[in-house]
Parts: structure tokens; C-alpha cells; sequence
């Protein structure tokens, strides 16, 4: 393997483990790397996994192909957003750049003398960063984003060099902010003492923490002002809910904000998203999203205007 020359300075020992030269198995014969896709496949299941990445000689075993082969799998499991910049379509999204950069946390923080597993699972309704070591600083610290401190310096400046990370400590706002935009339940990180691990679950749940009392009004069709501006014909409220209801291509946050639209027609984005729990950016982007199948959009000025749903199709 021919290292990029502006490698050749740093430590041995990382570049064994990153690159895997000669061979980082001998300076690092406790620690392994492994992925699985858990899809679908509860404890007990007689299948164990529907794919899996893991020192079984079928790949050179070291971080770097290690990020690149497991990124790529875990990435083709989620839904992809494409859009054009310019004549390129890029695909992708938050979603997809959240999920990288906690594949990179993990591999800069990771505490590799310690032996254990670097595991990835991709279950059903989550994906579960484990890495062998303890935290650098409390949770909440984490969580505010002032502070950060790489376990491995040397490991990220390598994956910077290679247009892996921006080395400013802004990598786990990045992921909470891509979380808030989806609409998903926060991401969460802990350490599990018992086994000399961090733990990040990214969840791929919508937030269910929606005002009681809009949510009811919303779900039986109460306080609906004027459908004169709702473009589905002239239905009453509860036909109007239960067409949203019935678009089965529409994810639980599109209804939930369609459904508040019309039970609120005047209402702001600030207050949508107040009603369901979430940020005005989660809003906008899931507007985004479904506008080749739902436009919406504001007639009338902010504060005065209201709602107008067209459905195509």
C-alpha cells in the first residue's frame, strides 16, 4: 500500500491501525472491528444477522477500509435525498451526513489499548455506535457543544487529510441538528462501566412528543377555521383528515404537519413546530420532502395568511 506523503511523519502506531501497515493486528491484538446489519432480527432469531463486516480474511482489517466498507453499507440501509446543486444531482442529506460524521466519532474517540470491539449495529429502528473506552467529558458538555478533546489526535488529523471531518469539535452539534431537522428522537450517549464502552443510539423514530391538546384537535378535525384556502374539493373536516391519513407515502411527521395546517390554517411555522415537538427547521425540511407529493404553502401574508394543500397525483 502507497501512503499519501503527507502521512509519513506521524506515529507508527496509527498508521498501523488506520492503514494497516505492516500489520495492526500485532501492536493491537485485543481490538477488533465489526459491523452488522440487524434488520428485522430480534434475540433468539435462528438468523443472526443479514450482513456483517468483521476480521473474517475477506478484507484487509484496518480503519480505514473500515469506515469506507462499513460507512457504505450502513448508508445504503436509510433513505437517501437527491438533489440538484447547480447541473449535479447530490445525494445524501442530513441524514446521511449525520451518520458519517458519528462513524467518525466513534473512530476518533475510540480508546484503542483498551482491546474490546469497534461494533456498528444497524437494528430496525436505530443504529448503535459502540466504541471501547469512557467518555472525555460529562454528557451534557456534549450535548451543549462547548467543548471537545479528540482521543485520538493524530487518528483525526489522518481522516481531516482525507476529507474525513473538520476538525473543529462541531461533529456531535452536526448530528443533534441533522436529528432535530428529521424530526427524529434525540440521539443519545452514555457509558456502559460494566464492559469499558461509549454507547450512541441514533434513533430513527419520529419524536411522539406532540402537544396533547393540538394533537387532539388536529386527529378529530376540531377548530378548523376556513377550508376555502385547503385545495382537496370541498370535503368536511374529517374527509379532509382521513385523506391525509390514507396517503400512504407520506411519513407520521408529514401527516401530523399537513393535519395542523388545516386545523390551523393560521398558524406559523414557529408554531407547528412548537405543537409537535420539534424545530422549525424539522418543519421546513419535511415540507421539502413532500412537495412532490403535497405542496403547501402560505397565501396571504405570515401572520394573516393561511395554509393552501394542494395534493399531486
Amino acid at each position: 500500500m502507497i501512503l499519501p506523503k503527507k502521512i509519513g511523519s506521524f506515529f507508527k502506531l496509527p498508521i498501523q491501525l488506520f492503514y494497516g501497515v505492516p500489520y495492526p493486528e500485532l501492536a493491537f491484538p485485543n481490538f477488533r472491528l465489526d459491523y452488522l446489519d440487524l434488520i428485522d432480527i430480534e434475540p433468539g432469531d435462528s438468523k443472526k444477522w443479514n450482513d456483517r463486516l468483521t476480521d473474517d480474511g475477506r478484507w484487509e482489517h484496518n480503519l480505514y477500509n473500515f469506515l469506507v466498507l462499513a460507512l457504505r453499507k450502513l448508508l445504503f440501509t436509510l433513505p437517501s435525498e437527491g438533489k440538484l446543486e447547480g447541473t449535479v444531482r447530490r445525494d445524501g442529506g442530513p441524514l446521511h451526513e449525520a451518520v458519517r460524521e458519528a462513524m467518525i466519532n466513534c473512530i476518533t474517540y475510540c480508546d484503542y489499548l483498551l482491546g474490546g470491539v469497534l461494533r456498528i449495529d444497524r437494528r430496525t429502528d436505530r443504529i448503535v455506535m459502540r466504541n471501547p473506552g469512557t467518555l472525555r467529558i460529562s454528557p451534557e458538555r456534549i450535548y451543549n457543544g462547548d467543548y471537545t478533546q479528540a482521543r485520538n489526535s493524530t487518528i483525526q488529523k489522518m481522516l481531516r487529510m482525507i476529507g474525513f471531518g473538520d476538525n473543529i469539535g462541531s461533529g456531535f452539534m452536526k448530528i443533534i441538528k441533522a436529528w432535530d431537522t428529521l424530526g427524529f428522537n434525540n440521539p443519545e450517549i452514555h457509558e456502559e462501566p460494566e464492559v469499558n464502552e461509549v454507547w450512541l443510539t441514533l434513533p430513527l423514530s419520529v419524536k411522539s412528543q406532540i402537544n396533547s391538546q393540538a394533537y387532539s384537535q388536529i386527529n378529530n378535525g376540531h377548530n378548523i377555521k376556513d377550508y376555502s384556502r385547503v385545495d382537496i374539493d370541498d370535503n368536511s373536516d374529517s374527509q379532509i383528515i382521513s385523506h391525509i391519513n390514507s396517503h400512504s407515502d407520506l411519513s407520521v411527521i408529514q401527516r401530523s404537519i399537513l393535519k395542523h395546517m388545516v386545523s390551523f390554517p393560521e398558524s406559523s411555522i414557529e408554531e407547528i413546530a412548537n405543537a409537535l415537538g420539534t424545530k422549525p427547521e424539522s418543519i421546513r425540511y419535511q415540507r421539502r420532502l413532500m412537495q412532490d407529493k403535497v405542496v403547501t404553502e402560505k397565501a396571504g401574508s405570515n401572520k394573516a395568511g393561511q395554509w393552501k394543500i394542494t395534493f399531486i397525483g
